[in-house]
């Protein structure tokens, strides 16, 4: 069928199999320095979480690369980080609902003025040392 030759095609393409690759060993070197390096993983659990898509990828990559005792430690750690992460989300993005309330036009802005672009970033991915998309 045509799809399925389609599908093929578009991974038999040189560039798009090497940058293929090459993630797959990122993502086997972040769980090497999750295992081996412990101010990696203190900078992992300290960090803001990921988006959703590459939290996935993350999940799936501690199904191959810890054995059952490390994923009963990196599961919880990284469902706790992306709640609490999630959670912040909300609060910014509930505050920027509640900003453009009238009786809520001289108050503080807090983190909830990029609390829009920062959310979408956190869900569809991208480049966290990026700044804020913002239209031009």
């Amino acid at each position: 069928p045509i799809a399925a030759w389609t599908a093929f095609k578009d991974c038999s393409c040189f560039i798009c199999q090497n940058i293929k690759d090459t993630f797959k060993r990122y993502v086997e070197t972040f769980f090497w320095l999750y295992r081996q390096d412990n101010e990696f993983k203190n900078k992992i659990l300290r960090s803001k979480g990921f988006c959703l898509h590459h939290f996935g990828i993350l999940c799936n990559g501690a199904d191959k690369y810890l054995n059952d005792k490390e994923k009963a430690e990196f599961y919880p750690a990284m469902f706790r980080l992306m709640d609490e992460n999630f959670q912040r989300m909300e609060e910014d993005l509930v505050w920027l609902s509640d900003k453009f309330d009238y009786r809520n036009k001289d108050a503080d802005w807090k983190n909830s003025k990029d609390a829009l672009q920062r959310g979408m970033q956190k869900l569809r991915s991208g480049y966290p040392a990026d700044p804020v998309h913002k239209a031009k």
